[in-house]
């Protein structure tokens, strides 16, 4: 629940990880890609969670064994890890947690024998863009969602 209520405020506004609730975490942590040692929570002097950065490891080993809504039945790549969240609450945001999560995630990637990392990051969000771009990543595609008027 606390993480949740961090991941909403971190997220506000945004279309798609600002709505996440109990079902939606529940749904990711039985996916079989999930691996609790990939998701780091940071918390203050009061064991308050204040940040945290979950990561992905995309592969060869990831079926798709039923038709969910992919065109593809494995990914047919190497394995790739993903900065798949990052959250920093609002209250302790320019504080550097996001950079330092972020190498935290990377370095565990790294540990786990991958090369190289993705993320996705709203085109919106200046800050976090400026982070990843310091950090080394590069812009290599882009995703366009659209809604009905």
């Amino acid at each position: 629940e606390e993480w949740l209520e961090v991941h909403a405020r971190s997220f506000s506004g945004h279309p798609e990880q600002g709505i996440w609730n109990k079902s939606d975490l529940e749904i990711r942590l039985a996916e079989p890609w999930f691996d609790p040692l990939g998701f780091f929570i940071a918390r203050d002097e009061t064991s308050k969670i204040v940040a945290f950065c979950w990561t992905k490891i995309h592969g060869q080993d990831h079926k798709h064994e039923i038709y969910d809504g992919h065109t593809h039945h494995s990914h047919g790549h190497e394995p790739i890890g993903e900065i798949y969240v990052l959250g920093v609450d609002p209250e302790y945001q320019a504080q550097g947690l996001g950079k330092q999560l972020t190498l935290w995630g990377l370095n565990y990637l790294r540990r786990s024998g991958l090369d190289s990392a993705m993320l996705y990051v709203d085109s919106n969000n200046k800050n976090a863009i400026e982070l990843y771009v310091k950090l080394g990543f590069s812009s290599w595609g882009l995703d366009r969602l659209y809604k009905s008027n």
